[in-house]
């Protein structure tokens, strides 16, 4: 932001192991003032560096995202975690402070991302390529970015699991219907289980753009039940640790109580973690931590850390 004579901004300066810290700039003095650090409890030289990296996907399309490796770790054949990005339209994961990507890295874990076809920076054909994509090609672009880490060696094929929130949730759920046998768990934070829920209870599907949106990104609720995998968990055969806010007006609650009841039908292994008064994720500090202490044991059950 700036004054309305251009004489004072304010300046955010951010970094990979840096939350951000903001300052005021005089253009008439040229002078530079720290005003706060966005989260000073965080130390940046204990943080664990993100690298970029590219690579081609199985149809020629080239695609990016980041490596985060536990600091002073090997950086060989690690048990990892695959954290799709939310989404799936526009967002996308930057060269910036990742909280769960430092949490994860923090407990040993190496954590690979993918900007999918379909997230944001890279124009909007690129953006539209997701759309009717959501249950195939773009799995199938998470997938090979992680296949990317464990061809160069970074990740251990056979100590895997994979998380996520919102769409990174349903991609959680997919990853191991499609990829069978490839993944040891996964965390399923306000994912989608079943798109025809969204159709009729989210906020998205209260207005005419939002109700264009699912029409034109995914289809018909014929599409949306094809693609759900709330009616593919026959091929579900991982434990799952499912986290869900009671009031998420963007991914209603009944996506988690719907796949918890179908799971105690199929018998399948889960756990189970809500928390009342909470929307779209956990934002009171205590629900956060609560998630990530669960998650640490989930993980560590699964993957041996």
């Amino acid at each position: 932001g700036m004054d309305e004579g251009d004489k004072r901004m304010l300046v955010s300066a951010v970094s990979d192991r840096d939350p951000g810290s903001v300052a005021l700039f005089d253009t008439g003095t040229m002078s530079l003032r720290p005003l706060y650090q966005v989260a000073s409890w965080i130390h940046s030289d204990q943080m664990a560096a993100r690298m970029p990296f590219q690579f081609k996907a199985s149809d020629g399309t080239e695609l990016h995202g980041y490596l985060t490796l536990p600091t002073g770790a090997s950086g060989h054949a690690l048990p990892a975690v695959l954290l799709p990005p939310g989404g799936p339209i526009g967002p996308r994961d930057n060269w910036t402070y990742d909280a769960d990507a430092q949490f994860l890295a923090s407990r040993g874990y190496a954590v690979v991302q993918v900007n999918y076809r379909g997230s944001g920076g890279r124009g909007p054909e690129f953006q539209l390529s997701g759309y009717k994509h959501f249950g195939d090609r773009i799995q199938q672009d998470i997938h090979e970015g992680l296949q990317w880490a464990i061809d160069k060696g970074y990740v251990d094929r056979s100590r895997v699991c994979v998380y996520g929130g919102s769409f990174g949730g349903y991609s959680a759920l997919m990853q191991p219907i499609l990829y069978p046998g490839e993944y040891k768990c996964a965390v399923d934070y306000a994912g989608v289980s079943d798109w025809t829920i969204g159709f009729h209870k989210s906020d998205t599907a209260r207005f005419k753009a939002g109700r264009t949106y699912f029409a034109e990104a995914i289809g018909d609720e014929a599409a949306a039940k094809a693609i759900s995998p709330l009616y593919q968990l026959d091929k579900f055969n991982v434990p799952v640790l499912i986290a869900h806010g009671e009031d998420d007006p963007r991914v209603p609650y009944q996506n988690a109580t719907r796949l918890r009841d179908a799971l105690d039908k199929a018998g399948k292994p889960y756990e189970w973690l809500s928390k009342p008064k909470e929307g779209h994720g956990f934002y009171a500090v205590d629900n956060r931590e609560d998630l990530y202490r669960h998650m640490e044991a989930f993980l560590a059950k699964y993957l041996g850390q």
